[in-house]
């Protein structure tokens, strides 16, 4: 009998690797519902062993420790907060009025952290005991800054934000209230109506990124 072609066979993943790798996704999702409950101090192995369906000891095989656990956990949110960020920045169509395309940015930021508001609140939290967690979440910080100012540029063309110093500075201003309206809990109640909130940062936005009338 004639051999497969090695070729035609690269790539593909056999039963026990897929098995594996939907295992891990559970073991991770487990994890973090828990992180999101309980907070990192009470997430437990066997906690996570019972909600994902997966044995103890193929977690600990699998990730070592529960440090390691919730390090891979971290890791794996956090790209895939930033890449839906990045995703919902880059769906957008800014070629309309500068203003009503700014307000198009403003919006898909304030929805996306929204959306994940819960998550990223329990990311943050555990930084807090792991200083190798805390030195990671930065560089996610960066690339979704760095593609909200993007997005900003596209849709202004020659405005105040060309600038980095101004830029970040703007940057700035939407992470904080769009903090505060999704965590009024922390910071106290900024708005709880949404589409209000998404026109007043937008029109602050708008004031804040574009040359005033009359500048030359």
């Amino acid at each position: 009998m004639k051999e497969a072609d090695p070729i035609e066979t690269v790539g593909i993943a056999t039963p026990r690797q897929a098995r594996s790798r939907e295992s891990s996704a559970r073991v991770i999702n487990a994890t973090v519902e828990l992180l999101i409950e309980k907070g990192p101090r009470g997430v437990t192995i066997a906690d996570v062993s019972k909600r994902a369906g997966v044995s103890v000891g193929s977690i600990y095989a699998r990730f070592g420790n529960r440090s390691a656990l919730l390090r891979a956990a971290h890791e794996e949110e956090l790209r895939r907060v930033t890449e839906g960020m990045l995703d919902a920045l880059a769906a957008l169509d800014l070629h309309a009025d500068e203003s009503e395309a700014i307000h198009e940015v403003v919006a898909a930021y304030v929805k996306e952290m929204r959306k994940e508001a819960r998550v990223i609140k329990a990311l943050v939290a555990l930084g807090t005991d792991d200083k190798f967690i805390a030195d990671s979440g930065p560089a996610a910080s960066l690339r979704i800054r760095d593609a909200v100012l993007g997005a900003l540029r596209e849709a202004t063309g020659p405005s105040p934000v060309e600038d980095d110093h101004w830029g970040h500075w703007v940057f700035e201003v939407m992470f904080a209230l769009t903090l505060q309206h999704i965590e009024p809990e922390h910071f106290g109640p900024l708005t709880t109506d949404e589409a209000a909130f998404i026109l007043n940062l937008g029109d602050t936005i708008v004031a804040l990124a574009t040359p005033p009338p009359g500048a030359a």
